[in-house]
């Protein structure tokens, strides 16, 4: 596996504004299942 750092360093840079955003549509708080899900998916 081949990993790449810019990748992975954009990811978790926007990682807190996508979580904060998606606790705030759904105005719960989320499940580590949802986290990685709606983190991953999110555009």
């Amino acid at each position: 596996m081949i990993l790449d750092i810019e990748m992975l360093r954009n990811f978790y840079s926007h990682y807190q504004a996508k979580i904060h955003s998606i606790k705030d549509t759904l105005n719960r708080p989320l499940t580590y299942a949802e986290k990685v899900l709606y983190a991953t998916y999110m555009i």
